[in-house]
């Protein structure tokens, strides 16, 4: 190596370093034409939208009371574990 500290080939090599990542983080899909603040927004969009419906899960027996059925062994179990899973949240002060 020379003891030669040209800035320009200093800052040539750093840029030629950085563009290519540079380039993959704003072409991370070419067939997409949002802009970053957009992909961003809409991610945050999907997220609360998920959020919201894992909320309004129903229960793992009432579809089958809602259809005039008794709830099978299996869905009893899975309600009481989660009621007691919801419970010891609760507790903890998750929920």
């Amino acid at each position: 190596m020379s003891s030669r500290t040209d800035s320009s080939i200093a800052s040539a090599s750093f840029y030629t370093i950085g563009l290519p990542l540079t380039a993959r983080l704003t072409t991370a899909d070419p067939k997409d034409s949002r802009s970053l603040k957009d992909r961003a927004a809409a991610e945050h969009k999907l997220e609360k939208e998920e959020d919201e419906a894992a909320k309004h899960k129903p229960r793992p027996t009432e579809i089958a009371e809602s259809h005039g059925n008794k709830p099978s062994k299996g869905a009893i179990m899975d309600e009481n574990i989660q009621l007691e899973e919801e419970a010891e949240l609760r507790k903890k002060g998750k929920i």
